[in-house]
């Protein structure tokens, strides 16, 4: 016993490198990833920190074990060891906490990390460095000082992480109980024999490319016959966040209130547009499983198919954290095995039976084409948001998925989901008597200002012609007056009449950039020469 206490003493400047090694990577960073994404998690710190602290103390604890064993069967290897893992910690830490300023967006785009040539440099003279001064000391000094110097800098860099820690846990709205609600399949395989207000929202469609595409591999005269297209539709904001509230209120966001949620609720719980139907007896639907995170309204019980939200999985969410961390800390020339374009953290929720509503293209064109529709008396609202042309594109035309793809794929593949979406209507003889709306959040480019052309196609009830093309310059504020209109019996060819198309206002931010820049588009909506600022900016209140 005595020879076992011994060898624990002995590895202690293991244990103590294990435990900085744990708390940086199995604790801080995770943590570090909730706080600073507040709005995208679905589930509140009550839940998330057993987790962590938990994989915390069981990769400290196996760290540590394997440092005690290496030692107690070879002195001489468990210094080689020790001196690496330090090496290897300290440079980890510099490269994760100090050299993260250029990192690439996570926003499902592929990363092609061979561009960042300038910070493969950095990251290789970092590590050359560290090497070199530690190997420099070492042989200057003898292992027994070089362990003091490995458990000083590990205890003076734990002593950071705690407090940066602790600083984490005072930021605004950590603690806040979240109670997610979350989409269900319910009803989305039902539709009315009475009526129907349908909006099947493509994320990502560029107006311009999906027309493109769809002249070249659809009749699409075929697909939107008594459909009217809308190719001069600017979109009011340039991120599905934002657009989501948006389309389904009217309701600016301005940076008006601290927190995103208490928007969005407002938004929802005051939108005209869902008052209007439940006003006119139509059952309410929603299906979106990103965006709707950020409603905390107590207005639940009028959605059919929103609940309480559902269970963690806890080793998809340990994986997503492990994806976020090796993006983070891996030095440039191996983040590639991090193999991340965005934090799934939807992949995260569990129901025990199946319900639970995905937008995954796969998964929404399997639902239309293997579920039959169920023809009810009661009038069907139905809101239905599915992946679209949104990167990572992994689909093809046919909606299968692929190892890569391209832009061009998903437009693709959003035309075959509309395509059956539309077939089940028809085939089911609830087509014509449904106002429906096929649309995109935004539209796509390589710049976010170039995002500001969704697609817009719009047939009301009994609604019944030729393929139709209208050369209106609208805008996605002037969709609350079209759904009240539609609601109300009117055809496309009375809407958007009074409309002043002259100045159609994009509230514009870069990615990750809270802060909004007002710009108003004077000329086509594809045109991006045309979109001037006001000069007007709304900043986030702190």
């Amino acid at each position: 016993m005595k020879n076992v206490l011994s060898k624990i003493k002995e590895s202690l400047g293991g244990i103590l490198v294990s435990l900085l090694l744990s708390l940086m990577l199995a604790f801080y960073e995770p943590l570090n990833m909730y706080v600073g994404n507040l709005d995208d998690f679905w589930f509140d710190i009550y839940s998330f920190f057993p987790i962590i602290l938990l994989q915390f103390l069981v990769f400290f604890l196996i760290l540590s074990a394997i440092f005690i064993i290496i030692n107690m069967i070879s002195r001489k290897f468990y210094k080689l060891v020790l001196v690496i893992v330090f090496i290897a910690t300290l440079a980890t830490y510099i490269q994760g906490n100090y050299l993260t300023y250029s990192l690439p967006g996570l926003d499902g785009n592929l990363i092609d990390w061979s561009v960042y040539g300038a910070e493969r440099v950095v990251s290789c003279v970092l590590w050359i460095v560290v090497i070199a001064i530690s190997l420099f000391v070492l042989y200057r000094v003898k292992f027994d000082k070089f362990d003091k110097i490995i458990k000083g800098v590990s205890v003076a860099i734990l002593l950071m992480l705690s407090v940066a820690s602790i600083s984490l846990f005072m930021r605004p709205h950590v603690f806040d109980k979240k109670d997610t609600e979350v989409a269900m399949f319910d009803n989305f395989d039902s539709a009315s024999r009475d009526k129907n207000f349908l909006i099947f929202l493509v994320d990502q469609v560029d107006s311009v490319v999906f027309n493109k595409e769809l002249s070249e591999n659809w009749d699409k005269r075929e697909i939107f016959k008594d459909f009217t297209y809308y190719p001069n539709t600017s979109s009011t904001y340039l991120w599905t966040i934002f657009s989501i509230p948006y389309i389904l209120s009217g309701e600016y966001y301005e940076n008006q209130e601290s927190q995103f949620s208490d928007y969005f609720t407002k938004a929802i719980d005051d939108s005209e547009l869902l008052s209007s139907l439940e006003s006119n007896g139509y059952k309410l639907n929603i299906y979106e499983d990103e965006e709707l995170l950020n409603y905390k309204g107590e207005q639940l019980g009028r959605f059919e198919n929103i609940q309480p939200s559902v269970h963690i999985k806890k080793r998809e969410l340990v994986k997503q954290e492990i994806k976020y961390v090796l993006f983070k800390y891996l030095p440039y020339q191996l983040k590639w095995i991090a193999k991340i374009e965005n934090l799934d953290i939807n992949r995260t929720k569990s129901d025990d039976d199946g319900r639970l509503f995905e937008s995954f293209n796969d998964v929404v064109y399997g639902h239309l084409e293997n579920k039959e529709l169920e023809v009810v008396d009661d009038k069907y609202f139905s809101f239905v948001h599915v992946v679209g042309a949104h990167p990572p594109f992994v689909y093809d035309k046919n909606v299968d998925r692929q190892p890569e793809g391209t832009y061009e794929d998903g437009v693709n593949a959003s035309i075959a989901m509309i395509k059956k979406y539309l077939e089940r209507l028809r085939e089911n003889d609830v087509y014509d008597n449904s106002v429906i709306i096929i649309m995109s959040d935004h539209g796509h480019g390589d710049e976010t200002i170039e995002r500001s052309n969704p697609i817009l196609y719009i047939k009301g009830f009994d609604e019944k012609h030729d393929y139709d093309r209208s050369e209106k310059k609208i805008s996605y504020e002037n969709l609350n007056d079209a759904y009240m209109q539609l609601l109300n019996g009117d055809k496309t060819e009375q809407l958007f009449i009074n409309i002043d198309n002259s100045r159609r206002r994009i509230l514009y931010n870069e990615l990750y950039n809270p802060n909004l820049t007002e710009m108003i588009q004077t000329g086509d909506a594809w045109d991006t020469d045309t979109i001037i600022e006001t000069g007007n900016k709304y900043l986030r209140e702190k």
